[in-house]
């Protein structure tokens, strides 16, 4: 062992022998080896042979001795049979894990790049392209010569915000100066201290509000002793809107969720007007240079704002506006009426100014500026189905839109197209642009300065639409009692229609908006639901009615329907000879009476119980007309049947369709009535019937073109002056109608005044225009009214002196003027005299006609809009002639 260690030396392998072959396979090895006689080598150092042999063979034996222990070794815990750890779980898991997280990925890529991609692509477009719109202008409104009756203009407005007037502003200004100055100490300020310290500097704001009223009344002509009253007309205002919509919201609230929970959790939230801008001063400038003065002011405001830690941009108290706003123009003037050709009590010397506001505002209608939600589903600015924009459509917030009469009936037309651009914010390029088109116009066939003669005809303050003593007339014993007090304002309507081609020259209604000057508080009742009234006190209630019976929103004239009275009596006889059921002269016995003596219907001068038994015995077709008999029309009436009068009443218009510009007209109404007092009522216009003045005037007009189909048109193109040709009436029979309506207007009931001592004065006395005299045919009516007196009509047809064919129809109503003939002859004939004086009839009647009657002192006549008419195209007839064209020129002030 001692030598063996002591000469060990470290001898390597043969390359070619494999490690541990020596080893492992010894036994086999020598064992052949001895079989087959073979000598085996021993080694020549040791046992083993050398210490390197020796060495590799222990090497080769441990590794082989590792192999073999880790293959007899148990599984450790939790390994399967397949050998799968634990570990390898978790890894199989966290491999799903992200392959999940791959695929959501995947989808969420595919959805942004192809689903959303477009859009999100338009939206990154659109964080580089500047998109700008450019206001479209409203079309103007112009009547039958170019005269604007509404236009857009831009102009500025001082403006206040309603905290102003609430003093919310100005306490918000001084509680944070009050604790900017305190600074830290203000937290440990006990709260009636700190109101107090917030209070103390309250009037200095105050101050600084009052100078902005006093820089206003400077430089925008804000009238301070009337400030007070506006201030307080806007709070009055507001309040009562929000109250009306705080109801709105809770009823529709407890409708929902029930009253006892509504009161619950119902809450007043402020409603627009009360977080906004009001006008104090509209339009006090037309020039930005002229605003100077006054922004100045302002900014010194802001600047103290500012001082506080405010924003002024987030608190404005007060705004120098610039807007774009609906003018209106010809609707104010002074117009001179001739007062020696007036009723002998109102009759006197010399000229009377008379003024008349809204000369034909009831008729245009008017504007807004904030857009409603209905607005914006009517007409979208952007259109949801197609994804596309209407360049006419509204865009939410303020634009002009049309809210009553021709504004809103042409709307659409009116409101032109938006225009939009699109530039490259990188490159300054423009990529899109759309030309913003003006409105289109509207030219009616009104003339307003006939309009306006007839607005002063029927002022109130002039006389003749009060209720005077000659409308009931005298008595041997003194004057008739009367159903209104004396000096009463009656409302009522005019019209004025151009038989050869329907064109209405003029529509008027009484009282209009402009003359009753609704307050806030007025306009909220009057659009009040009939269901928020209960709650109203006693003076809501009682101001409500008697809004509703002026209804100065309501054209009497086109959409206020009355019985016809004894207007119709010239037509009923027409359908009488045009059915063949009656007679070109036929006659009938009027005994006061058709049913009995003392029964109804009767004549209307047959009145026993009052010891009245008027008649007019055998009467022929003429006279009828002309002195009103009741009981000729009943015969005609009764012939012929209520199914037959209802189509006959069709014919002359009634429940017909109207052209555009009278959407809001009434069609009227015709119930039949087979009793038989009921089927002879429509012989006299009473009854289950009830017809416009507008329907008045077009019967009248279809009357005197012998039943040609006149339609009233009043908004006017190329194709709308072709004079109506002749319709295929009996020729006899209209001159037979028109016999008695001359004889009415000559000596009939449409003929004179009865006045005190039983004097009389012709109604239609136009003796001052000498040879120039007009001729008139005349009828009038009057409409049973329950319980009050009853309205008056006077209708007919006026020509130019010498002529025979009508040249104009007109009809005029007063509301409880208790006669037609007293009550609206008078109106009727004033009515002729503005048709001289505006040329109508002539140049040798507007000849005779004082150069200081023939001039409107218009208050607010605006620039003629240009390229809307040809002058020329209003000397046809039908219109005033040429030389009276001349002579009006430069009478309109």
């Amino acid at each position: 062992m001692a030598s063996r260690s002591a000469g060990s030396t470290s001898v390597p392998r043969p390359r070619s022998e494999a490690p541990g072959r020596s080893h492992t396979g010894s036994g086999s090895a020598r064992k052949t080896a001895a079989a087959n006689g073979e000598e085996q080598p021993r080694p020549s150092s040791s046992r083993y042979g050398s210490e390197a042999d020796q060495l590799s063979i222990l090497t080769a034996w441990n590794r082989t001795a590792e192999r073999s222990s880790w293959s007899r070794m148990r599984p450790p815990s939790g390994q399967t049979d397949a050998r799968i750890t634990p570990f390898h779980i978790r890894l199989i898991a966290l491999a799903l894990l992200f392959t999940l997280i791959a695929a959501v990925l995947a989808v969420q890529m595919t959805r942004l790049a192809i689903v959303d991609g477009p859009a999100r692509l338009a939206r990154a477009e659109a964080r580089l392209i500047q998109r700008s719109f450019q206001p479209t202008i409203r079309g103007p409104i112009v009547d039958r010569v170019g005269r604007p009756l509404a236009v857009e203009r831009s102009s500025w407005d001082f403006s206040v915000d309603y905290e102003v007037l609430t003093g919310e502003w100005q306490r918000r200004q001084a509680y944070r100066q009050a604790r900017r100055a305190i600074g830290t100490d203000w937290s440990s300020l006990s709260r009636s201290d700190r109101e107090a310290a917030i209070e103390a500097v309250i009037p200095e704001w105050n101050q600084r509000v009052r100078e902005i009223w006093t820089a206003a009344a400077t430089h925008a002509g804000l009238d301070l002793s009337t400030l007070p009253q506006r201030l307080d007309d806007i709070r009055r205002g507001v309040s009562g809107r929000a109250a009306s919509v705080w109801q709105r919201q809770f009823e529709a609230l407890a409708k929902r969720r029930g009253r006892t929970e509504a009161e619950e959790i119902f809450t007043e939230r402020p409603i627009a007007e009360q977080k906004g801008l009001h006008s104090i001063v509209e339009n006090f400038a037309e020039a930005d240079a002229d605003t100077f003065p006054l922004q100045k002011a302002i900014a010194a405001l802001d600047a103290a704002v500012l001082e506080t830690g405010g924003s002024p941009e987030s608190e404005v108290a007060f705004a120098v506006v610039d807007v774009n706003r609906r003018i209106r123009g010809y609707a104010e003037a002074t117009v001179p009426i001739d007062r020696s050709t007036l009723p002998a009590n109102l009759r006197g010397p010399g000229i009377v100014e008379t003024p008349v506001r809204g000369v034909a505002s009831t008729l245009v209608g008017t504007t807004r500026s904030d857009v409603t939600r209905e607005d914006l589903e009517r007409r979208p600015f952007f259109v949801e189905e197609s994804e596309s924009i209407d360049y006419r459509g509204y865009r939410p917030g303020r634009d002009i839109v049309g809210s009553t009469g021709l504004e809103r009936e042409f709307d659409e037309g009116l409101h032109g197209s938006i225009g939009m651009r699109e530039i490259d914010r990188a490159s300054g390029e423009t990529l899109v642009e759309v030309v913003a088109e003006p409105g289109g116009d509207r030219r009616l066939s009104i003339d307003v300065a006939l309009q306006a003669r007839l607005r002063a005809v029927m002022n109130p303050e002039l006389g003749l639409m009060k209720v005077q003593q000659y409308h009931y007339g005298w008595n041997a014993d003194g004057p008739r009692a009367s159903t209104l007090p004396m000096g009463t304002p009656l409302n009522g309507a005019a019209v004025v229609l151009d038989i050869q081609t329907g064109e209405t020259l003029a529509l008027v209604s009484t009282p209009t908006f402009a003359d009753v000057e609704p307050s806030p508080r007025d306009i909220e009742l009057m659009l009040m639901p009939d269901s928020g009234v209960a709650a109203l006190p006693e003076d809501d209630r009682l101001r409500r009615r008697e809004l509703q019976e002026l209804a100065p929103f309501r054209n009497r004239a086109i959409a206020t329907a009355y019985a016809p009275g004894s207007i119709v009596k010239p037509l009923v006889y027409i359908a009488g000879v045009e059915s063949g059921r009656f007679g070109l002269q036929q006659t009938i016995e009027c005994k006061g009476w058709i049913r009995g003596e003392l029964l109804r219907p009767r004549c209307w001068g047959w009145r026993p119980e009052a010891g009245l038994y008027g008649r007019h015995e055998t009467i022929g077709p003429v006279d009828a007309i002309a002195q009103s008999c009741n009981i000729y029309f009943y015969t005609i009436s009764d012939a012929l049947g209520p199914e037959a009068m209802r189509d006959w009443y069709r014919g002359l218009g009634l429940e017909a369709e109207h052209g555009p510009g009278l959407a809001n007209a009434s069609s009227g109404t015709f119930i039949p009535d087979r009793t038989d007092i009921g089927r002879m009522l429509f012989g006299i216009g009473q009854g289950s019937v009830a017809w416009t003045p507008l329907h008045a005037a077009t019967a009248y007009a279809r009357l005197a073109r012998r039943g040609a189909a006149v339609s009233p048109i009043l908004v006017l193109d190329e194709e709308t002056t072709t004079p109506v040709e002749p319709g295929d009436w009996s020729r006899e029979a209209v001159r037979i109608a028109f016999q008695g309506m001359r004889k009415s207007a000559k000596e009939g009931t449409a003929s004179r005044l009865w006045l005190e001592n039983r004097r009389r004065e012709d109604i239609l006395d136009f003796s001052d225009l000498g040879d120039a005299a007009p001729t008139v045919w005349a009828k009038t009516g009057t409409s049973q009214v329950t319980g009050k007196a009853s309205h008056g009509w006077y209708a007919g047809m006026v020509a130019p002196a010498g002529e025979q064919e009508p040249r104009y129809a007109f009809a005029v109503i007063v509301e409880h003027g208790n006669s037609g003939g007293r009550a609206g002859g008078p109106v009727a004939a004033q009515l002729i005299r503005a048709l001289a004086a505006e040329g109508y009839l002539g140049a040798a009647a507007l000849e005779r006609i004082d150069p200081a009657v023939r001039r409107i002192d218009w208050l607010d006549a605006l620039p003629m809009e240009e390229g809307i008419i040809d002058p020329a195209a209003f000397q046809s007839p039908g219109r005033f002639t040429a030389e009276a064209a001349n002579l009006r020129g430069g009478e309109d002030g």
